[in-house]
């Protein structure tokens, strides 16, 4: 089996007490039952264990999302691209409500949004309409929600880090290993969700990616030690992570989708990336999760909140119905022990 080198830097943190598991819920639309499982993040990144997950529930899934076609730049290039990743993820500091840096491991609840067919087709007519994509507006109104809620100050500027998918360009076909790069994005007060678009599509025709993926990787070069080193002395930079796995299934898929199934997705939180939120889309449901860690939020009313205001501004702004979407919670002590890996 080739070597995971972007995948090592999770075991790494998991030594430093974090947890390091995806987890991810399969929903009973009818009931709300939901079933769930996780996965490790050193062994896939999440569209890896996402696809690992669709063909255990025999959806037969051949086709993995592709990052658009372009060059790779040469290796002293990708060091340029290197130090301008590293240039944005220069420290900033946040006024957060509750604060422990040295809180570590599983915060208190994970909470979601499963939003209907209409909903999601009525938020994506929103992001044509102001020509951004959906990830920006999701990104947009989740950016002013987490500083309303968790912040006594308005921050001079607040970063998020964006896992972008690199199959097809940093390797060539599917694979369940992880293949993601994160940018940072680094946004002034109140930005407009035209300016969050414009600012993504400039980071990544820079090729910057190309940069945080040789950081990823980094463990190949300096060694687990020497990346233990750095990641205990990171200074903070980052409110959170947003993720987009996709959606599924891939356009023409000839195996027959059970409609009373959805689907969900939660990277792991950090105390550097003490935010944590995943958009996935399936059979044209979209889910949303978010989850807090607990060197950021001693109450699980802090993230029953958050996303209460999360989905109610993309209702208001979408028009939504009560009807087209249900909020849910799962506190950790009972996921700990309900959820199965895969």
């Amino acid at each position: 089996m080739a070597r995971d080198s972007s995948g090592e830097k999770y075991l790494i943190l998991k030594e430093m007490g974090e947890s390091i598991d995806m987890t991810f819920g399969r929903v009973a639309l009818d009931s709300g039952k939901v079933d769930w499982m996780y996965r490790p993040h050193n062994i896939s990144d999440g569209v890896g264990a996402y696809t690992d997950l669709l063909n255990l529930d025999g959806n037969k899934i051949t086709e993995q999302p592709l990052m658009k076609s372009g060059p790779i730049p040469g290796l002293l290039k990708r060091i340029g691209l290197l130090r301008q990743h590293m240039k944005n993820m220069r420290p900033t500091t946040y006024a957060w409500k509750y604060h422990d840096p040295k809180k570590r491991g599983l915060g208190l609840t994970l909470a979601y949004t499963l939003f209907d067919k209409d909903a999601l087709k009525a938020l994506l007519d929103y992001a044509r309409a102001q020509k951004t994509s959906l990830n920006s507006v999701l990104l947009w109104t989740l950016n002013d929600v987490a500083c309303e809620t968790l912040l006594t100050a308005p921050p001079e500027e607040t970063v998020w880090t964006i896992p972008l998918n690199l199959r097809g360009g940093a390797t060539a076909g599917a694979t369940s290993s992880n293949v993601t790069a994160s940018i940072c994005l680094r946004l002034p007060p109140n930005p407009s969700v035209s300016y969050i678009d414009t600012k993504i599509k400039t980071i990544y025709q820079q090729g910057v990616h190309w940069g945080a993926w040789l950081l990823s990787n980094m463990t190949r070069f300096i060694g687990k030690r020497g990346f233990k080193f750095l990641a205990e002395r990171a200074r903070p930079c980052w409110l959170g992570v947003f993720s987009n796995v996709g959606s599924w299934p891939p356009p023409n898929h000839p195996h027959p989708v059970d409609e009373n199934i959805g689907y969900m997705g939660a990277p792991p939180a950090t105390s550097i990336l003490p935010i944590t939120c995943c958009s996935m889309t399936w059979n044209n449901r979209m889910s949303l999760t978010l989850q807090l860690h607990p060197s950021i939020s001693n109450d699980k009313a802090d993230t029953e909140k958050m996303i209460q205001r999360w989905t109610q501004r993309l209702a208001d702004i979408a028009g939504l119905s009560p009807e087209q979407f249900s909020i849910g919670y799962k506190d950790w002590s009972e996921l700990e022990k309900e959820s199965v890996q895969f």
